[in-house]
């Protein structure tokens, strides 16, 4: 309970800032380029998940809560991104950063149209990503499993574009019919 008691703060000092759909509200957090990220969570369907299993793809992993008004605002952004880039090696997970029961984790997943792996918040931290600033926090690691970026905040498509597809190696990636070339 102690996590929600920061996430609850962080989120009383962000209630003045509006969601524009820019990113610009989003802070940029300095990441910890020399750690190693992995942690197992299951989904709602009880399959275990490991960060580690997703070696050789970039992830972002999205932080979130069905109560985080900004969280729900950039689930769109997070969806088209996944589906946009997924079969260039890039997945999108979220976790649920509450208490849900399975029933209403899958309701909500149902009613936002998540189509992301979405997994269930364990009670041990996970390092490095925890302790969370707030809600919803983004995260992303290289192939290598290297947390390399995070922000605090709502984020766009747009900014995830802009940081991982420079990084994807020898690969051309179309964007709106643009071809990006490494």
């Amino acid at each position: 309970m102690a996590r929600f008691a920061n996430i609850s703060l962080i989120l009383l000092l962000m209630s003045g800032y509006s969601y524009g759909g820019t990113g610009a509200n989003s802070v940029l957090l300095e990441a910890t380029h020399d750690a190693i990220a992995n942690f197992e969570l299951q989904d709602v369907n009880n399959q275990l998940h490991r960060l580690s299993d997703y070696q050789g793809q970039w992830v972002v992993v999205n932080f979130w809560a069905t109560w985080c008004s900004p969280c729900i605002k950039e689930i769109p952004e997070l969806k088209r991104f996944h589906r946009q880039y997924h079969k260039e090696g890039v997945t999108v997970i979220g976790i649920n950063f509450e208490e849900l029961s399975v029933e209403q984790l899958k309701q909500a997943i149902r009613e936002f149209g998540i189509d992301y792996p979405v997994l269930r918040i364990g009670s041990v931290p996970l390092v490095p990503f925890e302790p969370l600033k707030g809600l919803p926090s983004t995260f992303v690691v290289s192939p290598e499993g290297r947390l390399v970026k995070s922000w605090l905040g709502p984020i766009n498509e747009d900014v995830l574009k802009a940081y991982v597809l420079p990084n994807l190696a020898d690969k051309n990636i179309t964007t709106d019919g643009n071809v990006v070339r490494k």
